[in-house]
């Protein structure tokens, strides 16, 4: 007669003390807002997540330049900060993302090197920051070719336009970027009412308004689509004074 054997399976013994962490590399700072820049309070260039000790790479922050007359620009950067790198017990963290950048003037703009590059991650596994966003609005442009691939081109008046007239409703010129675009009209009086809100449709990069003014004093602004009267950064305006 046969005897079985009975094997006994024996357990593995268990390690005493903690465990050791899990590294996990962070992810990048994130893009917000909208490409036209409508507000700073939705447009805030993130940092990078943390990777346990390393801290994640600072946002690029927010810079405007306005200017009446000619705009020039050498070299503007608004970029994100890298990541810090990972260690034995903690993962490489994430680079921030871009910053935010206005440039406006009433005249010509020669734009030179303009960039809002996310930072860097810290390791190979960690992200890299969003591009940040660039908004120009000028009546002419030089130079736009070297601009980062978020910049936007806003709407911006002519310089020709006129800043006293006799007429109640003079021919007011705008200028953007391309055929379709769609801006926001606001008229102030000299009280502070706003007399005229609407919306303006370009043709051809360029759109003619015929607003009806107020005796005296009259602002007249362009805002972006998701701009407002509250949010100076959305606009553009200038001041026309109508007598009678």
């Amino acid at each position: 007669m046969r005897h079985r054997r009975r094997w006994r399976r024996l357990s593995r013994p268990r390690r005493s003390g903690p465990r050791r962490a899990r590294k996990v590399a962070a992810a990048g700072g994130g893009a917000t807002g909208d490409d036209l820049i409508s507000s700073y309070a939705t447009n805030q260039s993130g940092g990078g997540g943390g990777g346990g000790a390393s801290p994640g790479g600072g946002g690029g922050g927010t810079l405007e330049i306005t200017a009446g007359g000619t705009l020039k620009i050498g070299a503007v950067s608004a970029n994100g900060g890298a990541g810090g790198a990972g260690s034995l017990l903690a993962g490489a963290a994430g680079g921030g993302s871009g910053g935010t950048v206005i440039l406006r003037s009433g005249g010509p703009i020669t734009l030179g090197s303009v960039t809002v590059g996310g930072g860097s991650g810290g390791g190979s596994a960690a992200g890299t920051g969003a591009e940040g966003r660039m908004r120009y609005d000028a009546p002419s442009v030089m130079g736009a070719a070297g601009l980062p691939s978020t910049a936007q081109r806003g709407a911006a008046f002519a310089a020709d336009n006129p800043i006293a007239t006799s007429d109640p409703q003079p021919a007011i010129t705008l200028i953007s970027a391309a055929s379709g675009d769609a801006f926001k009209l606001f008229v102030i009086d000299a009280t502070g009412v706003t007399t005229v809100s609407s919306t303006v449709v370009f043709g051809t990069g360029m759109a003619v308004v015929k607003p009806p003014l107020s005796p005296g004093y009259n602002r007249i602004c362009v805002a972006t689509p998701l701009g407002s009267l509250a949010a100076s950064e959305s606009m553009n305006c200038i001041e026309i004074g109508y007598a009678r």
